[in-house]
């Protein structure tokens, strides 16, 4: 296969856009660049996008013989698990360190954009995640290194990132969406994003935990800005994994995508989010789309029916709103620089 039909697009979003000035989600960045991607006017035309984008993976299912098997009256069943990789490396640098006291960083590929990892480490706290668990180190001086905290996590943790005393904890959890957070009759992966606070490291505090709608591509931090890449399929479609019931009945997916699309309302078709905020007085839960249909933008080919998802996390300020922006596109792979975020993604496959 030559390089020019593997590669689809190449995408490019200003981290600046996606950093929000308040408001909820976000405001939208500005269109143009090198992506040449057009944002949707509104969610009529969205909705019409993924019917048509729907039908264009039908032809391709049916070319490579897919079959995708649903249980009648409780939804489909998925057809596989996205993998969740995470890049391994050393521990990451921050905060103060004391004169003569070194430590290694997290490999990365641009001068301040930290990266993922399962370790971290300021010089003076190890931070890791393994297991199933968090876990906080003394490691300073070496010589009387211990363990002061240990966290058990829901799910299959991927990376962390840390900025200051903040630490904040991407997990993979796959789970019916109907049970808790979204009101959908199907299975998915959803990624789960705590924040902890540890100012005191023996006993680290969940101050804000945002679960979303689908899986754990990549993330970025720069300055105290978490930038999460977060890929979902929506089965009122038939995108990703998995299908919708009938989808590859005679008449394919251009005969079913549109009734499944009919039954859904306006902001229903976007990825969704839970976020939880736990003060003093309590827990605040507020539950919504990643953005409004006007933040989401089409490529210039269109290629898949999933969403590629930039989110944006404060670390600085936890309880900052999110600010996102979607991208109707497959996965890929990402790279970033302190200004923007470059996303590769593949040509349109059977799946």
């Amino acid at each position: 296969m030559r390089f020019r039909r593997f590669l689809s697009a190449l995408f490019v979003l200003s981290l600046a856009a996606c950093s929000g000035g308040g408001g909820s989600p976000g405001a939208p960045p500005a269109e143009g660049g090198a992506s040449r991607a057009s944002r949707f006017a509104d969610c009529e035309a969205l909705r019409a996008y993924l019917a048509q984008a729907a039908a264009t993976q039908s032809t391709l299912w049916e070319r490579y013989g897919a079959v995708l098997e649903t249980v009648s009256g409780s939804g489909p069943v998925p057809a596989g698990t996205p993998a969740s990789d995470a890049a391994e490396g050393a521990a990451d640098a921050g905060g103060a360190a004391a004169p003569e006291r070194e430590y290694s960083n997290t490999n990365v590929q641009e001068e301040g954009v930290d990266e993922p990892d399962f370790v971290k480490t300021d010089g003076e706290r190890l931070y890791v995640v393994t297991g199933g668990t968090f876990l906080v180190f003394d490691v300073w001086p070496p010589e009387g290194t211990e363990e002061v905290a240990r966290v058990d996590l829901e799910g299959h943790p991927v990376a962390l990132l840390v900025h200051g005393s903040t630490v904040l904890v991407l997990s993979q959890v796959w789970e019916s969406a109907a049970a808790e957070t979204v009101d959908r009759p199907w299975w998915g992966p959803r990624l789960r994003a705590a924040v902890f606070d540890v100012t005191d490291p023996a006993a680290p505090r969940v101050v804000r935990e945002v679960e979303f709608e689908g899986a754990y591509v990549d993330a970025r931090l720069v300055e105290g800005r978490a930038h999460l890449v977060i890929q979902t399929w929506i089965p009122a479609v038939g995108g990703g994994v998995p299908a919708p019931p009938g989808l590859l009945d005679a008449g394919g997916a251009g005969a079913e995508a549109q009734p499944g699309l009919d039954s859904w309302d306006g902001e229903d078709l976007l990825p969704q989010y839970r976020d939880t905020w736990f003060g003093p007085d309590g827990e605040v839960t507020a539950e919504r789309a990643v953005c409004p249909c006007e933040n989401v933008f089409q490529p210039p080919v269109p290629n898949g029916t999933g969403f590629v998802t930039i989110a944006t996390l404060d670390l600085e300020d936890p309880e900052a709103d999110l600010a996102a922006v979607s991208l109707l596109t497959n996965s890929g792979v990402v790279y970033g620089s302190q200004a923007s975020l470059y996303l590769a993604t593949p040509n349109d496959g059977y799946w």
